[in-house]
């Protein structure tokens, strides 16, 4: 278990590395999902006060 974050660490280091547009790209869509997210947690927490 201690090792699996370097291992990762190391991966997506070399998609960035070797294929750096598809990475932008895949950024761009995680940080939209973690908004999203974001936005809809916050919606339903507020709607329970």
């Amino acid at each position: 278990a201690v090792l699996v974050m370097p291992v990762v660490t190391i991966i997506l280091g070399a998609v960035l590395l070797f294929n750096p547009f598809s990475a932008a790209a895949t950024l761009v869509r995680v940080i939209g999902c973690i908004l999203i997210y974001n936005a809809v947690t916050g919606i339903f927490i507020d709607s329970r006060h």
